[in-house]
């Protein structure tokens, strides 16, 4: 049995026709810049937010990063010991793609280096020209090594400059490379980030 129309209940569109006609815009509006600033503060946090990336991630630069360099699928971590240095290239993406420049300037690397000299996980953010793909003499713009440690220990270095995605393309240079019967080292984790 169907009811007929006049005993429905007002629903929320019958009670918004019944709102004057001059406050339905302005409503209309404050709910169109709340869905707005709604939809811009996760853009905001995310221009913000650092970039990570697990060191498992990252390509094998050489056939001995292969061979001799391994992953570790618990802890996303590569690992190296007694053999050629292991080296793998991670890029690095901005979140907003070209739109802005990110707020980064501090290079972290997270590893494990228990050999006393330490020094024996590098890495080296670099940046290449995106008009002709030079990288110069200029191109290390921040470069960090590992702390001697047995624990998973987190050493940093500043940029030395801003970046700029419109100008060039960046990657960091991942090295793994204990000397001669120094144990093995691990790498965890990359972050550019703000201090």
């Amino acid at each position: 049995m169907t009811r007929p129309l006049a005993s429905v209940p007002p629903g929320p569109s019958a009670t918004l026709r019944a709102i004057a006609p001059a406050r339905q815009p302005a409503r209309r509006r404050a709910r169109l810049a709340g869905l707005a600033l709604g939809l811009l503060l996760p853009l905001a946090a995310l221009a913000a937010s650092d970039w990570t990336t697990v060191a498992a991630g990252c390509s094998p630069g050489s056939k001995d990063s292969i061979e001799f360099g391994l992953t570790n699928p618990l802890d996303g971590s590569v690992r190296a010991g007694r053999n050629p240095p292991v080296r793998y290239f991670c890029p690095v993406h901005h979140a907003t793609d070209l739109s802005s420049a990110p707020d980064w300037n501090q290079l972290r690397l997270v590893a494990r280096d228990p050999n006393t000299t330490g020094g024996n996980v590098t890495a080296k953010l670099i940046r290449k020209n995106r008009s002709n793909g030079a990288v110069g003499k200029l191109g290390v713009i921040a470069s960090v090594a590992s702390t001697a440690s047995t624990a998973v220990t987190t050493s940093s270095a500043s940029l030395t400059e801003a970046m700029d995605f419109s100008r060039y393309a960046y990657f960091i240079l991942l090295e793994l490379a204990p000397a001669g019967d120094e144990d093995d080292v691990e790498a965890h984790l990359l972050i550019l980030s703000r201090r």
